[in-house]
Order: structure tokens, then C-alpha cells, then sequence
């Protein structure tokens, strides 16, 4: 015997409160002394000046003299002896450097950073993105590889050596870095089309040419998307706000 379920007809709130989970929690306070029984602050000073201009990196392009501001104060207050930490610092301030555009000064904190705390990836990543920048792909190639060796599970990581490869005319290179993070991410466009490019550029089989080009064809994200989100973003004021990565809310006392 086959038992029935009657179908529910209550209807669905898509307004119900959803459940929230405590996982941790932080008090923090703006201006003058900290209040009364307020916990310590665990943060060093210096990372908290870190992080600021970490999120300050990912903004709008004229907000970056405010991250170079803190990475300079930030660099001011670390504890002689902590050479890992200035390291991290140097680091961030000179991706701000190669977004800025200031190649120069991007590598002359590298070199400062390597000298601190040497053989890290972090700072061969971030020297292969200063050279790309500026289209320098076959000094790009060499620090991107030592980064992505060092992280062999870093599928975007692999991505960039992959694009890096096939921006420096070199094919087999680009299909050995594209094959390994095919491996981690079978479905990643940016992989997938360094692996159609080399095949082609290396005369590989045309069958074999044939899928990797359909593989891109499959996966590759929607070419509209850039016109849905700007329509999105002309239409409703709240939505260009939150495309902002750093943006601002403006809050109202709740006694007014």
C-alpha cells in the first residue's frame, strides 16, 4: 500500500524571519576613551590600519590615497623584530601602488618586503601582478609560477598563470598551467579559454580543438551581464549603492 500526502495549502511567507546563528562578536567604539566595561581591544593598531586599507583596496580608484595613508602609519606601528608583519604591510601597499599604476613603486616595496620575510608567495604574486599591469607578461610569468607551485590548490591563482603564459606567447605553458587548473575548477572560463588558445596555437588535434572551444562556449559567464547589472543599477538607487564594494550607509539616530 502506497500512502498519500495530502498537499499543504498554506501559503509561503517569503518574509519569515530567518535563523540566526551567533558565531562571534566584537564591540568596538568611535572617538574618546572606551566606554565602561568595554572588553580590551585585541587588534594591534597596525592591523587595524592593515585592514582598513585592505577594504579600501577593493573601492573606488580616488579612495587609494587613504589606504596609502594607513599603510604608512600602519608600517609606523609595528614592533621592531616582527619582520612577517612588515612584510604583509609592504605587500598591500604595493598592490595599492600597482593599482594606482605606480609600477616603480610597487616593486621597490616588494624588493623591501622579500628582504623582510623572504621566499613568501604572497610577494611573487604580487610582483607577477605589478609586471602584468603593465603588460610586462614575460616578467609577470616567473614570480606567478613560483606562487602558483606554492600553492598547488589556488585554482585562481593557476588562472593567472595560465593568462599570464598565454599573454607571453608561450602555448605549452599556458596548456601545462590552464590542465592543472582544469584539475581543480573543470568549469572556470578563464581556463577553459587559455585551454582553446593553446590548443589552437599549438596545432593540437582539430577534434580535440573542437570540444575545448565548446567547453568555453558552455561555460563562459553571460556576455549581457554587465548591461543587466547597469540597468539594475539606473533603475533602483539602492542597487548602484551596493555594487559599490566600499560604500557608505548613512545612519539616523533612532531618537529622532
Amino acid at each position: 500500500m502506497q500512502a498519500s500526502v495530502e498537499p499543504s495549502h498554506r501559503p509561503l511567507d517569503p518574509c519569515a524571519p530567518e535563523p540566526i546563528t551567533d558565531v562571534a562578536e566584537s564591540v568596538t567604539w568611535i572617538g574618546g576613551p572606551p566606554p565602561e566595561g568595554a572588553p580590551p581591544v585585541a587588534m594591534a593598531p597596525w592591523r587595524r590600519l592593515y585592514d582598513r586599507a585592505l577594504g579600501l583596496l577593493h573601492g573606488r580608484q580616488e579612495d587609494l590615497g587613504d589606504a596609502d595613508a594607513s599603510l604608512e602609519r600602519a608600517l609606523g606601528r609595528i614592533p621592531p623584530g616582527q619582520d612577517r608583519e612588515r612584510a604583509m604591510v609592504l605587500q598591500l601597499w604595493a598592490d595599492v601602488a600597482t593599482r594606482e599604476g605606480r609600477t616603480g613603486d610597487a616593486l621597490a616595496r616588494l624588493g623591501d618586503a622579500e628582504r623582510a620575510f623572504p621566499g613568501h608567495p604572497a610577494v611573487a604574486r604580487a610582483t607577477a601582478d605589478a609586471f602584468a599591469t603593465v603588460w610586462r607578461w614575460n616578467d609577470a610569468m616567473a614570480p606567478m609560477e613560483r606562487a602558483a607551485i606554492a600553492s598547488p590548490l589556488d585554482d585562481a591563482l593557476w588562472a593567472r598563470l595560465a593568462i599570464a603564459c598565454g599573454s607571453a606567447d608561450d602555448p605549452q605553458a599556458a596548456m601545462t598551467a590552464a590542465s592543472h587548473g582544469l584539475e581543480l575548477t573543470p568549469r572556470d572560463p578563464d581556463l577553459l579559454r587559455v585551454q582553446a588558445l593553446a590548443l589552437d596555437r599549438l596545432g593540437g588535434p582539430p577534434a580535440s580543438t573542437e570540444d575545448a572551444r565548446a567547453a568555453f562556449d558552455a561555460w563562459h559567464g553571460p556576455d549581457t551581464a554587465p548591461a543587466v547589472k547597469n540597468a539594475c543599477a539606473s533603475r533602483y538607487t539602492w542597487c548602484a549603492l551596493e555594487r559599490t564594494p566600499v560604500h557608505v550607509h548613512t545612519m539616523r539616530s533612532a531618537w529622532r
